[in-house]
Parts: C-alpha cells; structure tokens; sequence
C-alpha cells in the first residue's frame, strides 16, 4: 500500500501482481507495461509456511533486464535481511535503495497533470488469453471514487473497510482509494483460514468493521466448517458486506 500510495505522489504509474503468481503469470503482465522499478518481496507468508521466492524474482529480473525501461529491481524483506541477491539482475535492497536515493521535496509531491494522465495499470484475468492491460487515468479514479464510495457504498470518515483481496486483484486498488473519502481501510496478508476459520470475523469485530469485501469461495467454506457468524461475533457495526469473484450460491 506504501508504495501504492508512494508512486501516486510522485505522478508515476503503478501496477501489482502478487506472489502467489507463477513466473509466467508475473511475465505475461510486466512484459506488456515493460516497468522501471520492480519491488519484489524476498518470501512469501501463507498458512503458517515460509516459501522463499528468489528463485522467482531472478527469472523475472532476468527476463526484464533487456527493455530498456527497466533499472532497478529492489528486494523488500519479510525478515531483518535480504541475504545473497547477486544472481538477481539490477537488483537492490530496499535498505540500500532507501539509504541511496535522495529524499523528493515536499512541494514536488503532487505534481499537476493532465486529467487523463494514467495512474494505475490493471489486468484483466488472462483466462483467454494473454491478460489485457487496462489503463486508468488519473482524473477517472478520483472522479468515480469519489463518486462511487459515498453515494453507492456509504463509505466516509466514519467508515472502517476490509477487503480480502491479493495484490493482483482489482480489489485491491478499490480497498486503497477508501482512503480518499477519510475512511480507515484494514488490509490482510495470508490465508483467511489461517490459525483459525475465523481469524476475518474476529478482525472485523474487534475493528468494528463497516464495510466487509469477502468471495463465495469464503463463504462456502465458513458453511462447511459449521461457522455462524452473526452468533458467534458482535458484527454490529457492519453497514455492507460485498461479495465478488465468482458465482454467488444461494
């Protein structure tokens, strides 16, 4: 979200992906918008299990070094230290690219564009092919957001939102613009089901969640584990619970 956040002061453009992506996957996107600065995480947390992912950024490095947009590819880590990153082309860590590259100015952030200059780059799913890029202008995000949130979702300064959603989710640049209309956003990395079936509900209850983005996938399985959520949890303060990424089961 930093660097969500980060890129869009500055005027950038950015695009996610997500680490449970295969190789391919990450490719099949980065290749099309040909990047400068790759950020990359040195492991992946899921359940409760540890997957070292380094592998995977030196094919992905590897495969970007020869566009000519690219120049950095920094390393950010889940522990205290990155380790060996030499195998990983044009790579850094984010120590060193932190401790290296001169601060900006705060009157540089926010710079004025033009309306449709883009912001962010999105995909489509790639189940028929190669994913679609799909270009959002600046001034169109801040339009609809600002449009969509309060008058369709209800969401303000008083709102408190949670989206479960990878980074390479749509869903997840949606949980971010929360931001513009003051609410407190919540986000979460790993598995929902992870130490127990429940771990979301209890989130939601202790943060006095008001809007909740869940899947039917979710749902399903919190029947299927006997979950009831409405007795099991004070979820009095959820305003709208949204669901999407698939079907829908009565």
């Amino acid at each position: 979200m930093l660097v969500f956040l980060a890129v869009t002061a500055l005027g950038a453009i950015f695009t996610s992906t997500s680490t449970d992506m295969g190789t391919k996957g990450i490719l099949d996107r980065l290749l099309q918008v040909r990047p400068r600065i790759v950020l990359m995480e040195d492991f992946a947390v899921y359940a409760g299990k540890k997957t070292n992912i380094k592998q995977k950024a030196i094919e992905v490095a590897n495969a970007l070094k020869d566009t000519s947009e690219f120049e950095k590819f920094i390393i950010c880590p889940r522990g205290a230290d990155v380790g060996d990153i030499s195998q990983i082309s044009k790579s850094e860590s984010l120590r060193t690219f932190l401790a290296t590259e001169r601060p900006i100015a705060r009157e540089k952030l926010f710079p004025q564009h033009a309306f449709d200059t883009p912001q962010l780059i999105a995909y489509s799913s790639g189940t028929t092919g190669q994913p679609k890029c799909i270009v959002h202008g600046a001034g169109g995000v801040l339009i609809s957001q600002k449009k969509e949130l309060p008058l369709h979702y209800n969401i303000g300064p008083s709102s408190t939102q949670m989206i479960f959603t990878t980074t390479s989710w749509a869903m997840y640049n949606k949980s971010i613009t929360s931001l513009l209309t003051g609410a407190h956003i919540i986000t979460y990395d790993g598995s929902p089901f992870h130490t127990a079936p429940t771990v979301l509900l209890e989130i939601a209850a202790h943060h006095k969640v008001t809007h909740l983005g869940i899947s039917p996938r979710y749902l399903e399985e919190l029947e299927r584990r006997g979950v009831e959520p409405k007795k099991q949890f004070d979820l009095s303060a959820l305003e709208m619970v949204n669901c999407t990424g698939a079907a829908l089961l009565p």
